[in-house]
């Protein structure tokens, strides 16, 4: 325990030696760690932090939907795509008028983003831990929501922006650092962020 906090403790000194570029996307597979991720540097940086998924679950409770489970599966296969461009277009604004900032998000590093110095991370982790992790948070219905969920975000996403977020040769010409969390501790996925 004290070895853990020692190292925390020193990640953080760490980070705050270290520069940072201003602009942060990170992305990732449902379950492999990428929001807590990006919490956890947001907070360590001081970095402002936007979450595309709680713009899209505030605008599913808008239309009546529940946000979580398979509610918000049938949401997203019902729904979404009709506002996913409009949500799109807003974060990305936020992002790119602010300095400083994180986001957190499934499919922002899959767009262009030319002469804007900005960090592409994208966090995945074998299937059997992303349940374990889901499970661990409370939710019985782990492998199968990650199926229902990759699935629906796959087929809207590819049928709107016309890229596959499964495909993993996609994903590395798209992001700059790809990270596989499988069995890495958070700290240790932060080091590789903060050593890039």
């Amino acid at each position: 325990m004290i070895f853990k906090i020692f190292e925390l403790v020193f990640f953080i000194y760490g980070v705050y030696i270290i520069p940072m570029k201003s602009k942060i996307i990170i992305s990732g597979q449902p379950g492999a760690g990428s929001t807590t991720i990006s919490l956890i540097l947001s907070f360590l940086l001081k970095y402002k932090y936007i979450y595309t998924g709680m713009v899209q679950r505030d605008l599913a409770k808008a239309l009546g939907y529940d946000s979580e489970g398979e509610a918000f599966v049938r949401y997203t296969k019902e729904k979404e795509s009709k506002y996913d461009k409009d949500v799109d277009r807003l974060v990305r604004a936020e992002f790119l008028k602010n300095e400083n900032i994180i986001l957190d998000s499934k499919i922002h590093g899959f767009f262009d983003y030319s002469g804007v110095d900005v960090l592409k991370v994208y966090v995945i982790c074998s299937k059997e831990k992303r349940n374990q992790r889901i499970v661990a948070q409370g939710r019985k219905d782990g492998l199968e929501l990650l199926d229902q969920r990759e699935k629906a975000n796959r087929d809207g996403w590819l049928a709107i922006y016309g890229f596959d977020i499964l495909d993993e040769k996609q994903i590395r010409e798209k992001y700059d650092l790809v990270i596989d969390s499988t069995r890495q501790n958070i700290s240790q996925t932060l080091k590789e962020i903060v050593d890039k």
